[in-house]
């Protein structure tokens, strides 16, 4: 039974994607019983041991679900901003990048700074293997999102000339537009670019890029247009425009969802 329910709404869901607005009013509709039993469920209390992270009056955070702060040895990877975090990132107001050893959380290790952060994903602060960590940072020598690639060891930092989304392996990462995700989707783009100055019927030249890390070149791995046509999404531009939000590896490193 479950398994015929779960076919019969990606059926109706798959239908409806010719009709963005149409499928946004079924999804509330339908949705609404599950979130009216679930404001009178009873909740359920969970008790945890708490670590304090962060240096005193700084407030840590660390990214999005689908990454882990700490490497093999400990380290921790973190955020930290004195700006409020119950309003909008201000683009001219940086936050820290910081990498807390794991008998100290309250004292970095190392500190850099970016200015290309929202509160739901960071920076995309993540470990590319024991030794060196990437994060996004904007560049306004060269007017463009890029990402900075840190090593423990030398404390080195080196530019990456695209922002990272997520890591393949190694020695190669997915990239998004992030100016474009400012327009469609502000809570995960970021603003040190105007985001009204995306063309957003732009297609061709748009969508996911693959990027290579040690020999420094890129590539446009699927455009929007490919995507969009692959999803079966409307194509009329006067209906809906189109993003790349999020991207997500498989575990063996073969596929990646969006």
């Amino acid at each position: 039974m479950r398994k015929r329910l779960k076919q019969l709404e990606r059926d109706v869901s798959n239908r409806l994607n010719k009709y963005p607005a149409v499928k946004a009013v079924a999804k509330k509709v339908y949705t609404a019983p599950f979130r009216i039993w679930g404001r009178t469920a009873k909740n359920s209390v969970w008790k945890v041991d708490k670590t304090e992270i962060g240096e005193p009056g700084k407030q840590s955070f660390f990214g999005y679900y689908d990454l882990w702060p700490e490497n093999d040895d400990g380290l921790l990877l973190s955020h930290q901003a004195t700006a409020c975090t119950s309003r909008a990132p201000d683009p001219n107001v940086p936050i820290e990048v910081v990498v807390f050893p794991p008998d100290a959380y309250s004292k970095p290790l190392l500190t850099r700074h970016t200015v290309a952060y929202n509160w739901q994903q960071g920076s995309r602060l993540q470990w590319i293997d024991n030794d060196r960590f990437i994060y996004n940072d904007f560049d306004p020598s060269r007017n463009k999102y890029v990402a900075r690639m840190v090593s423990i060891n030398t404390f080195e930092t080196e530019t990456l000339a695209l922002p990272v989304q997520c890591l393949i392996n190694s020695q190669s990462y997915l990239a998004i537009n992030y100016q474009r995700l400012a327009r469609l989707r502000p809570d995960y783009g970021y603003f040190n670019l105007d985001p009204k100055s995306v063309d957003l019927n732009e297609l061709d030249h748009d969508g996911v890029w693959k990027y290579e890390i040690g020999r420094n070149r890129h590539q446009l791995l699927y455009s929007l247009r490919n995507i969009v046509m692959a999803s079966g999404v409307c194509m009329d531009q006067t209906m809906t425009k189109h993003k790349v939000n999020h991207l997500l590896m498989s575990p063996d490193k073969l596929r990646f969802a969006m």
